[in-house]
């Protein structure tokens, strides 16, 4: 379904999943409809996160203003990195969270 930002973690991104589809009720016109999907959540993301853990929403947008949002949940765990690692995340925090 898509991924997320993991700080911390030993994974940089951890995989995320949905329970099911996503349905939505559309008007019959226009039939062009366009949809727009966007996954949000709360970051930076820190481990530990256990598998079916809901961390992030997806919102789907058609062009008619029709919207539903879905929960999305951890794919897989995800534990604490070592030492090591999550200085290097840090760095690269700080580095880049000025641009955010």
């Amino acid at each position: 379904m898509g991924h997320a930002r993991v700080w911390g973690g030993e994974r940089m991104y951890m995989p995320l999943m949905g329970n099911d589809g996503v349905n939505m009720v559309l008007p019959r016109f226009p039939a062009n409809q366009k949809l727009s999907a966007r996954i949000s959540y709360k970051g930076p993301l820190k481990p530990p996160l256990k598998k079916g853990e809901q961390v992030a929403m997806l919102r789907v947008t058609s062009s008619s203003d029709a919207t539903n949002e879905v929960p999305l949940f951890a794919a897989e765990d995800v534990q604490k990195a070592g030492f090591v690692r999550r200085g290097l995340d840090s760095l690269l925090y700080l580095a880049t969270g000025w641009m955010r």
